[in-house]
């Protein structure tokens, strides 16, 4: 994109430009995936009992996830279990894994390997392919050693029961930078109030200057601020309906946490149902700075 906004006579000054926007957003890159390494994974205590297979919980929040880590000892099988359990917003995804003697010690070495690897990588590509990243990774995969579940995701549920009788309710979901908020106002005029609210907060300054470049980031400061999105509604009885049904689809039913197919779908369904309110002429959209 940015090659096609130069004349011909500025291509290579604006080819150098978009060389070093892309070397800089690979270094914020690289620093973000770093610092998430550090919050996650499993702590020095946790690797030396692994080791041996020494019952240990270790409870975490991880960038707002609440992440339990517990070596529960041998099986009858002189097996190694491992269980993990993270859960946010009321879904939870859980991994259980079983390493006999040869699979834990390789496991818990790429473990502690991943963790030196990853604070003196010089590119997130030499992360992503590193040999021991890749044997753990591996490992979690083979359902033969791991199995991960994925719990029934439907947090739109009581909205929808309570959006059919237009019967006032807040739903809130909140990630770590944007806060959603639907609320079912009640009846007004004979027609449904409901608001839809998006606050997103604004990319870290010292992120905007590490990508931008000091200067860049001094002239557009002022317009990079937290920002709300709202979209208030009046709605008919049939376009009411219609909106309940496009947002039952946006449930995931309990199923294997690699199916990435099924977040998918549930991604493009919530974009349907926002879609069709942006669409409807008893909706009108506002933003705030």
């Amino acid at each position: 994109m940015i090659l096609k906004k130069c004349f011909f006579l500025s291509l290579i000054a604006c080819f150098n430009f978009a060389l070093n926007a892309q070397a800089a957003f690979e270094d914020l890159l690289l620093d973000k995936t770093k610092q998430m390494s550090k919050q996650f994974g499993f702590s020095e205590e946790f690797l030396d009992a692994l080791q041996n297979c020494q019952p240990l919980t270790d409870t975490r929040l991880e960038m707002g996830v609440e992440t339990v880590y517990e070596i529960k000892g041998y099986d009858d099988k002189n097996r190694c279990l491992l269980k993990t359990f993270a859960q946010k917003n009321g879904f939870t995804v859980t991994t259980q894994c079983a390493f006999d003697e040869t699979d834990l010690e390789l496991f818990t070495e790429s473990q502690r390997s991943i963790k030196k690897s990853m604070a003196e990588a010089t590119s997130v590509e030499e992360i992503l392919n590193n040999e021991d990243y890749l044997t753990a990774t591996a490992m979690m995969l083979d359902e033969e050693r791991c199995q991960a579940t994925r719990s029934a995701y439907d947090p739109t549920k009581e909205l929808r029961q309570k959006l059919a009788d237009c019967e006032p309710y807040e739903l809130n979901i909140t990630d770590e930078n944007t806060n959603i908020s639907m609320q079912v106002v009640g009846n007004q005029d004979g027609r449904c109030r409901y608001v839809v609210r998006q606050m997103r907060k604004a990319p870290p300054a010292e992120d905007l200057k590490k990508l931008l470049g000091e200067d860049r980031y001094e002239k557009i400061k002022n317009i990079m601020k937290d920002q709300t999105i709202s979209l208030q509604c009046s709605l008919t009885e049939n376009s009411k309906k219609k909106y309940i049904e496009l947002l039952k689809k946006t449930a995931v039913e309990e199923g294997n946490a690699y199916d990435f197919e099924v977040l998918t779908q549930m991604q493009h369904a919530h974009g349907e149902a926002a879609k069709f309110l942006n669409s409807l002429p008893e909706c009108e959209m506002s933003l705030n700075r």
